[in-house]
This record gives C-alpha cells, sequence and structure tokens, in this order.
C-alpha cells in the first residue's frame, strides 16, 4: 500500500513539474537515458558476481564505470541546466 502512494505521489509531482514547464521530452530523455544504461552496465556485473565470485574485480570495474557515468551525466544536468535571470 505505501508503495502506491509514493507511486501516485511521483506521479503527481512529475504532472506538476510539467505543467510549470521544468519537465520536457529532453530532459525525460536523458533519464531514461541514463536508467537504461545503469542497468545494462550493472546488473549483468552484479548477477555474475552473484553467481562466481571469484569475479569481484570486473564487478568493482562496472560499479565504477556507474559511478563515473553517473558524475558525467550530473555535469550534463548542471551544464544544459537553462540560465534564467533573476529580474
Amino acid at each position: 500500500m505505501w508503495e502506491m502512494l509514493k507511486v501516485a505521489w511521483d506521479i503527481f509531482v512529475l504532472r506538476d513539474a510539467a505543467q510549470r514547464g521544468k519537465l520536457n521530452w529532453r530532459k525525460t530523455g536523458f533519464v531514461v537515458g541514463f536508467v537504461v544504461l545503469e542497468y545494462l552496465i550493472a546488473m549483468p556485473a552484479l548477477i555474475l558476481y552473484i553467481q562466481h565470485p571469484q569475479y569481484k574485480s570486473l564487478f568493482l570495474a562496472a560499479m565504477t564505470l556507474a559511478v563515473v557515468i553517473l558524475v558525467v551525466f550530473i555535469w550534463l544536468a548542471v551544464r544544459l541546466r537553462p540560465w534564467t535571470s533573476a529580474a
């Protein structure tokens, strides 16, 4: 029940942001791309590590790559943010 409430709240917040013009298809594309990329990198490495613990170095390398991608996406989010004037 709690999860359904959280999902409903998330939909409400996203709808409100879209109505205010703070959410557009470009931002949505960046978010979906980031999530898909993280899952494509992290999940196979995690599953391989769970089944074969000797591949710990591969798992750590994949997680390091995931962190680097996170930093790059945060940098892009800050860099491509529209600058509005205070006036």
